[in-house]
């Protein structure tokens, strides 16, 4: 799953924290790559978790990092 629209603060350890708390897992269950700045100016990065975390973060209304 990709998450978008993070700023220049936001980093792996981030994602994968909020990932989880939105998607009611453990941060060990999810594998987040490298955060990638934008030609937009906007970063976002590439996560592995599984089916039901990923959708548990999408009928939540998103993942907020920070």
């Amino acid at each position: 799953m990709r998450v978008g629209g993070l700023d220049d603060s936001a980093t792996s350890a981030d994602v994968a924290r909020a990932l989880a708390r939105a998607g009611g897992c453990g941060v060990n269950e999810i594998r987040v790559g490298t955060v990638r700045k934008s030609p937009r100016g906007l970063s976002s990065v590439w996560t592995q978790c599984s089916v039901e975390a990923a959708n548990a973060a999408v009928r939540s209304g998103g993942v907020l990092v920070g």
